[in-house]
């Protein structure tokens, strides 16, 4: 469902939905209590990630470009997701 809205949000790179296998991700915790979780996460040509985020963080490492091309996708996935539900109780 994920890939469907991003095809919707028409970004100027690839989107694919596919297992990561290189080690934990942020949304590991929820996963490992039952919860159904995603991470979205920029690759690079090589398949690794283009950056890997960690405690010593700061906000001018993120590039406002891609943090509103997955707020916008965010959005289009809760916007999706709302539409299923409503379909589904009629």
């Amino acid at each position: 469902m994920l890939q469907e809205s991003a095809s919707k949000c028409h970004f100027k790179y690839q989107v694919e939905i596919q297992p990561f296998l290189m080690g934990g991700t942020d949304s590991a915790f929820y996963s490992k209590k039952g919860l159904k979780a995603t991470s979205v996460i920029g690759l690079a040509k090589d398949g690794f990630p283009v950056i890997w985020h960690n405690r010593e963080d700061k906000p001018d490492k993120i590039d406002k470009n891609n943090l509103y091309d997955m707020v916008k996708l965010s959005i289009q996935f809760v916007n999706d997701l709302e539409q299923l539900a409503a379909k589904q109780e009629n």
